[in-house]
C-alpha cells in the first residue's frame, strides 16, 4: 500500500503538539510515513518564545519513516498556513492526510485514513476522508456518508484540493441557489453562510469554512467511520475556531477493534447521520 504523506499544522501550542505527535508516533504505519510539520510564525514579541518551544518539539527525534519541519519567519494565520502547505505536499502527491496540533489521533487513524483514501480515489463524490466522527451507533453502518466536511484529521486528493474554490466572495454567491434539502438544513444549522461573511469581514481566518460551503455547493460528500478516531483537545482555547462546539466525549476505536470496510461504499448520504449532525449543530 502506498501511502499519504502526513502534514501536521502547528503555531505556539508546543504541549498540544507534542501530544499529537507522540499519538501519531504510535500508530501503524507511522514508521513508514513521511510528516511534514509547518510551524507558523509569532504574531508579537510574547508569543516568539512559544513558537521557539514549539518547533523544538517539532525538531525532536520522532520515529515516523521520515520528519520534515517547516517554519515561517511570519505570522501567516491558519488559512493562509493550510492552504499554502496543503498545496505544497499535493503538488508532488496525489493524497494527503492531515492533522492540526490539538487533533489527537487514535492507533488506527492512519490505517483508516489509507485504506480510504486509497479506495474513494477515483470517486468524484467524495470530498475528503474524516477521521472524526460525530457519532457512533448500532444504527450506523462501519463508515457512512455525509454532505459536511470536517477539518479535524482528514484526507483528500491532489485534483479536488487543486478544484476547490478558496475565494469566499464566491463560495457566498455559490450557496445562493441552496435553500432546502438537506444542504440547505446543513448550512442553515451550521451557520455556513454567516461564517463566509465573517470571513469577508475579517473576523474569521478560516479555510475550512471555503472548504465546507465548496463540498455543498458542488454535491459533494465526507466519508466518515462510526466513532471518532480523532480527538480535540484544543478548541477551546485555538485562536482559529470557526464556530462554537458542545463538549463531546472521545469514542476511541483501537486498532484491534476496528474492522475496515474492504470494499466501496455506495457514496449515497446516510440519512440517519445527516439527521443527526442538523440536529447536533442547530
Amino acid at each position: 500500500m502506498s501511502l499519504a504523506p502526513v502534514a501536521v499544522f502547528a503555531h505556539r501550542r508546543s504541549g498540544e503538539l507534542s501530544t499529537c505527535l507522540s499519538a501519531l508516533e504510535r500508530n501503524l504505519l507511522a514508521d513508514r510515513s513521511n510528516v511534514t510539520i509547518f510551524v507558523d510564525g509569532a504574531r508579537t514579541a510574547e508569543e516568539e518564545s512559544e513558537v521557539l518551544a514549539t518547533y523544538q518539539v517539532a525538531s525532536a527525534d520522532w520515529r515516523f519513516g521520515s520528519t520534515t519541519v517547516r517554519q515561517s519567519d511570519t505570522n501567516r494565520g491558519l488559512r493562509r498556513s493550510v492552504v499554502s502547505g496543503v498545496s505544497e505536499i499535493l503538488g508532488d502527491h496525489t493524497e494527503i492526510v492531515v492533522l492540526e496540533d490539538d487533533t489527537i489521533p487514535s492507533p488506527g487513524f492512519l490505517l483508516f485514513m489509507n485504506e480510504n483514501l486509497g479506495l474513494y480515489s477515483e470517486s468524484r463524490e467524495v470530498q475528503a476522508i474524516s477521521g472524526f466522527s460525530y457519532f457512533k451507533s448500532r444504527r450506523l453502518a462501519e463508515t457512512y456518508f455525509m454532505p459536511f466536511s470536517e477539518t479535524w484529521g482528514w484526507g483528500t486528493w491532489r485534483d479536488l484540493w487543486f478544484n476547490t474554490n478558496f475565494d469566499t466572495q464566491k463560495s457566498l454567491a455559490d450557496l445562493e441557489h441552496i435553500t432546502d434539502g438537506v444542504r440547505g438544513a446543513i448550512i442553515d444549522a451550521a451557520s455556513v453562510r454567516g461564517m463566509l461573511s465573517g470571513q469577508i469581514a475579517g473576523t474569521i481566518d478560516s479555510w475550512g469554512v471555503d472548504w465546507l460551503a465548496d463540498g455543498l455547493s458542488k454535491g459533494l460528500v465526507t466519508l466518515y467511520p462510526n466513532g471518532s478516531l480523532i480527538e480535540n483537545i484544543g478548541h477551546y482555547n485555538g485562536t482559529h475556531t470557526a464556530r462554537k462546539r458542545h463538549a463531546r466525549k472521545w469514542d476511541r476505536i483501537e486498532t484491534r477493534e476496528f474492522v475496515l470496510d474492504n470494499g466501496l461504499r455506495d457514496t449515497a448520504i446516510c440519512e440517519e447521520a445527516t439527521r443527526r449532525l442538523i440536529r447536533f449543530l442547530s
